[in-house]
């Protein structure tokens, strides 16, 4: 047995237990039962982890370890969509059914757990491999990874699909910035989409194109990149851990065709809204209750801004919002209110979406662009 630790087992074993310690501290806070799925999926990323430790460290050859069942590939997809579910859609429930997507996890670590049995009572590492694959291991081992990558693509894009769903539904309805955008969410998803295309590229090198001379260094590579995304995961998972998820409401019918004369009468009623009274600076104003003030339906209301500002409720009421902001941060009868006090007046209510969107629209910090403007005669 090897007994010495290279770099490479070194980065592996970190990533391992960071992300032991973030799940259990994420479990540990309870706030919501995403934070289990997300548990589960830190965890079964470090079993898989561990899997090429047990070569790179010599465990495979060993009596106790060859053939130890590590089958967590296909369980990894299900956690990581559940917790993204459950994120995403605060309502959804969990049923009894929902064991179906763990299936073919049961049914491949039941398979493992039955060759590791039956070739634990041999010491000889050539009759352990004939045991084995008298179960046909080989073949089994390269029908899960297949399996693994049709899993890995079809909850990503799944979860990917839902929570653009989200966004569509979050730009049309609320302008209330502690609702989360959850571009950390998006990360991970196209994350362990990336990984999956590595798990891709690998599995065809080695079968299809019989790249074996490099195969080594490449899953070496692999898992240095699982590692990474472990310790993302897990601090981005545990640092999101308290969010409090939000009621949402049904998505909007689709509007009738409004004439011309329509949808100018109601873009002068919502700039009335906006520029006179002031509507944006409610933090929690939504486009149902705007639509109301104004006398229009709601799916109207959303035409009417798509077409006439080429934004969605959301950015426009931040746009008004953005626009308070900057006129007060050089305003000197606003000097005694704090950057983020000027923000809570203009009807932000999250310090960090109001960082962000202050950011993306300006192209600076609030502080600098005070700076910037004061500095000018």
């Amino acid at each position: 047995m090897n007994q010495a630790f290279s770099l490479f087992d070194i980065i592996i074993l970190i990533g391992i237990v960071q992300g032991l310690i973030t799940s259990l501290l994420s479990l540990l806070k309870k706030t919501h039962q995403s934070n289990i799925y997300l548990a589960l999926a830190i965890v079964a990323f470090c079993l898989l982890s561990s899997k090429i430790l047990l070569h790179t460290l010599g465990l495979w050859n060993t009596h106790v370890f060859r053939y130890f069942p590590l089958a967590v590939d296909l369980v990894i997809q299900p956690l990581i969509y559940f917790y993204a579910i459950l994120l995403i859609e605060p309502k959804a429930k969990i049923n009894r059914w929902a064991i179906l997507h763990f299936l073919p996890f049961i049914l491949s670590e039941t398979y493992s757990l039955i060759v590791y049995f039956n070739v634990l009572a041999v010491t000889d590492p050539a009759a352990k491999d004939a045991i084995a694959q008298s179960f046909h291991f080989d073949k089994v081992k390269f029908i899960e990874d297949y399996l693994t990558l049709i899993s890995a693509f079809a909850y990503l894009t799944v979860g990917l699909f839902k929570l653009r769903k989200y966004k569509r539904w979050l730009g049309r309805n609320t302008s209330d910035s502690s609702y989360p955008t959850f571009n950390w969410l998006r990360n991970i998803l196209l994350q362990l989409l990336v990984v999956s295309v590595l798990s891709l590229v690998n599995i065809f090198l080695d079968r299809i194109f019989s790249f074996e001379s490099s195969s080594f260094l490449r899953w070496q590579l692999f898992y240095i990149i699982v590692a990474i995304h472990i310790y993302y995961l897990g601090f981005v998972g545990y640092q999101k851990s308290d969010y409090a998820p939000q009621k949402t409401s049904k998505t909007l019918t689709k509007t009738k065709q409004l004439s011309q004369q329509q949808i100018e009468k109601i873009k002068k009623k919502i700039e009335v809204a906006l520029e006179k009274d002031r509507e944006y600076l409610k933090p929690e104003l939504s486009a149902a209750e705007l639509a109301h003030n104004i006398g229009a339906s709601q799916s109207d209301l959303s035409y009417v801004i798509n077409s006439c500002y080429r934004k969605n409720f959301r950015e426009l009421i931040n746009q008004y919002r953005i626009e308070e902001v900057k006129s007060k941060l050089v305003d000197p009868l606003y000097n005694h209110l704090s950057v983020l006090g000027i923000a809570y007046e203009a009807g932000f209510n999250s310090e960090a979406s109001f960082y962000r969107i202050f950011k993306k629209v300006t192209g600076k910090s609030p502080t600098g662009y005070r700076k910037d403007h004061l500095k000018k005669p």
